[in-house]
């Protein structure tokens, strides 16, 4: 719980830090869906340079870029061994049971743990370089053509930037928790799985009570602050595109178009 950085934003006045929120986020959308189909080396090499490219002008720190990983390695580890031994292909390199390693396995198995990895990563320069409500009022302004459809634009993203703001406090609350359990004898370094599964209900109890505190506080917060309806609510700050950020999407499209004539090797 210790290394969970998912949704926390760092401060800082990198050139990432300045771009506009929705360039932001359709940036991310593209090199996310290049990420998503890259599937030769070539392709993979031409996307990962692009995306360390990204992480070292966000200058964030490797806390926020990879602290997230360091808890769900198990994670990585179980889709690479799936694939390997479970995926269907030539070059089997050894055989047992219904357990089949193969060449075309284990490039599975790397295929699908690096896109994940990729994601994982774009994802934190997303949320550390762009503040809640930031993030927030960009969404509502992409998703503004859907308001045709008679659907709650602005509700929906403020429930998402809320969601995105109470990840870290929550991480916190559950650090907090599970060094109280240990103060009470609770056991969280067991290696076995049993005994790992049945130490996690302690501690999501109190937590799921903890978050709903924190939603029925920030109810009465805006309750008490006449929060009624976000579509009639006015910005102080309106931002407009600069010629920089439209050069950025423009680079980020001609990225996801350059990776397609990549020779999928």
């Amino acid at each position: 719980m210790s290394s969970l950085s998912i949704g926390q934003f760092f401060p800082g006045n990198s050139p990432i830090h300045q771009l506009d929120a929705r360039i932001k986020i359709i940036s991310y959308l593209i090199l996310l869906a290049a990420a998503a189909t890259a599937s030769g080396p070539l392709q993979y090499a031409w996307i990962v340079s692009i995306i360390l490219i990204v992480v070292s002008l966000s200058k964030l720190p490797q806390k926020i870029l990879l602290g997230s990983f360091r808890g769900i390695w198990c994670f990585f580890a179980v889709l690479f061994f799936m694939n390997a031994f479970f995926f269907d292909g030539s070059g089997v390199i050894w055989s047992w049971w219904i357990f089949h390693l193969t060449i075309a396995g284990i490039w599975q198995g790397v295929n699908v743990v690096l896109r994940i990895f990729l994601i994982f990563l774009l994802s934190n320069v997303l949320t550390g370089t762009t503040a809640p409500i930031e993030a927030a009022n960009a969404l509502g302004s992409l998703l503004k053509p859907l308001k045709f459809f008679h659907l709650p634009v602005e509700e929906a993203a403020m429930m998402i930037s809320i969601a995105f703001r109470f990840i870290p406090t929550l991480s916190k609350e559950a650090q907090a928790i599970q060094k109280a359990q240990m103060a009470r004898g609770a056991g969280f370094e067991s290696r076995q799985l049993k005994e790992k599964a049945a130490s996690v209900l302690p501690l999501v109890l109190p937590l799921f009570l903890s978050a709903f505190r924190h939603a029925d506080a920030l109810s009465s917060a805006m309750e008490a602050r006449c929060y009624q309806n976000a579509s009639r609510r006015t910005h102080w700050k309106q931002k407009s595109l600069a010629p920089s950020d439209c050069l950025v999407l423009a680079g980020c499209a001609a990225i996801c178009t350059a990776q397609f004539f990549l020779p999928k090797l």
